[in-house]
């Protein structure tokens, strides 16, 4: 049975039967239910995912938020202190980039933050 999607089939549900021609009128029906069932249940899959996703990171840059990283920071503290090492931490501010958002909008702050980002990464 064709799985809809937006633009056509998103896949097809196979069902085997061990004896050729074991499905009935009925079988198919229900096949045809279940198929068209199966695109929402994929989208509420995505839909939490995505809903995951943002808990734990900002959707602009795709680095983890306050509270993921208060997380992890505390994850750090307590395997350092049981390891008997030190740890230690960078904090990186933007100066001003309040002026940026003020004077630019807040696309050009945006588009600063990722830009900020992808610098970091090399």
């Amino acid at each position: 049975m064709p799985v809809p999607g937006d633009r056509g089939a998103r896949g097809a549900l196979c069902a085997l039967a061990e004896q050729s021609r074991a499905f009935g009128p009925e079988e198919l029906r229900f096949l045809g239910a279940a198929a068209s069932m199966v695109p929402a249940a994929l989208h509420r899959l995505d839909s939490e995912a995505r809903l995951a996703y943002l808990a734990q990171f900002d959707p602009l840059t795709g680095l983890p938020n306050r509270a993921l990283l208060s997380d992890r920071f505390s994850q750090m503290i307590v395997l350092a202190m049981r390891r008997g090492v030190p740890l230690g931490v960078l904090f990186i501010d933007l100066d001003d980039f309040k002026l940026v958002n003020d004077s630019q909008g807040h696309a050009a702050g945006d588009e600063l933050l990722k830009e900020t980002d992808a610098d970091a990464g090399r």
